[in-house]
């Protein structure tokens, strides 16, 4: 989580890491959250990391191969800094139940929408450990992706009752990092297209 954009603070916000690997390879997808009670205290910053380690190992591992297990998640203030730091431990880690993986490097996209035009009011994920059955040459299968869609659309209602709101921030404009980062609500999950991209394409310089 750490680059750039970490000096860029959001009020009342935190960004949410889970990871997971197939033990040699380790995938990380970040999501940002907003605290609509107010200031990001210690144990609200506890309670949204294990919401979303729970979420992210009962919604999203069970699509991933058997070969990946989930790691710890880790969600980081950044209202201020130095920053507030908490980890999902001692709440488990589970595998996936799907086939064999293909490489843990290849990935589909996922994109986050708040009605704000490209680049500063969409996200995006990239789901690693896809089944190999859910591969065919470049393509996913339709259904899969569908499944990994749906499990990320339970997120905005699952976790309304917490007091917390899936975010998108805008943190740097024209290339520069802002003084503080625009905050977008998601309103939609989108699947882009079926393509198989590798873990690669996450980087800017390479056109994703």
């Amino acid at each position: 989580m750490s680059n750039d954009d970490d000096l860029v603070t959001a009020v009342n916000c935190a960004d949410v890491a889970v990871y997971y690997s197939d033990g040699e390879v380790t995938a990380q997808n970040t999501l940002s959250f907003r605290d609509s009670l107010g200031p990001m205290a210690p144990i609200r910053l506890k309670s949204l990391v294990d919401f979303v380690h729970a979420w992210h190992t009962t919604q999203v591992m069970p699509l991933l191969s058997i070969d990946m297990q989930s790691l710890d998640t880790i969600a980081i203030d950044i209202t201020n800094f130095p920053n507030e730091v908490v980890s999902s431990n001692p709440m488990p880690n589970v595998n996936g139940t799907g086939g064999a993986a293909i490489p843990a490097v290849v990935c589909m996209r996922l994109d986050f929408y708040t009605g704000i035009p490209w680049p500063y009011g969409i996200g995006r994920n990239y789901i690693c450990g896809l089944p190999e059955s859910v591969v065919t040459k470049s393509h996913i299968d339709v259904t899969y992706a569908a499944a990994i869609k749906t499990a990320y659309e339970t997120l905005p209602t699952d976790i309304a009752p917490t007091g917390f709101e899936w975010v998108v921030l805008s943190r740097r404009f024209g290339g520069i990092n802002r003084p503080t980062a625009i905050i977008n609500p998601v309103t939609s999950v989108v699947v882009p297209d079926l393509r198989v991209r590798t873990y690669r394409q996450r980087l800017p310089r390479f056109g994703t």
